[in-house]
């Protein structure tokens, strides 16, 4: 939590959903942010009556502020992009959230964050974080997030958006 917290303060962009403040309630800790109308981008490409060039341009933006926003500027890897975690607002603009899995790539270089298992949703990672389907179960998986892997979640959620449906049968995780 600590974590998300300090990578979520550092991002002020207008497709960032800004952390306005942090409750602390009977030892419960919930980060507030704005209420986004339109939900998260699953939701929003299920709904709304949109054009495919209005979905590629959606992709675009999204595609665009995830690489300039977090990745060259701010040095920071999300780790968990996904449909669910691009958030649409009224105007139909695209804002990055949840922070839970980023951290700042050059403060957590070597850390053990790095190299320790790897959350998030499996649909949407790189196959370099997914362990092999015939790997023991004993055997440590310690994958490396780098921003080669929110590329390719970035890549699934651009294949979900203008094919109109899931990025993958759910017979298949890549």
């Amino acid at each position: 939590l600590r974590r998300e917290i300090m990578v979520w303060q550092r991002l002020h962009h207008k497709n960032v959903l800004p952390l306005l403040g942090i409750v602390n309630k009977q030892s419960r800790v919930g980060m507030v942010s704005p209420w986004i109308e339109a939900g998260n981008l699953n939701q929003y490409i299920r709904r709304a009556n949109i054009t495919d060039i209005q979905r590629l341009q959606l992709v675009g933006v999204t595609a665009e502020k995830l690489t300039i926003l977090l990745l060259i500027l701010n040095g920071v890897i999300h780790g968990d992009l996904n449909s669910a975690n691009v958030l649409i607002d009224k105007k139909g603009a695209a804002c990055i959230a949840d922070f839970g899995l980023s951290f700042i790539k050059v403060e957590m270089e070597g850390s053990s964050y790095m190299t320790s298992t790897i959350g998030g949703a499996v649909r949407w990672r790189a196959p370099e974080l997914v362990p092999h389907w015939d790997a023991r179960l004993d055997e440590t998986f310690a994958p490396t997030l780098t921003p080669k892997c929110d590329i390719y979640s970035l890549a699934n959620i651009a294949l979900q958006v203008s094919s109109h449906g899931p990025n993958h049968s759910r017979s298949c995780i890549f």
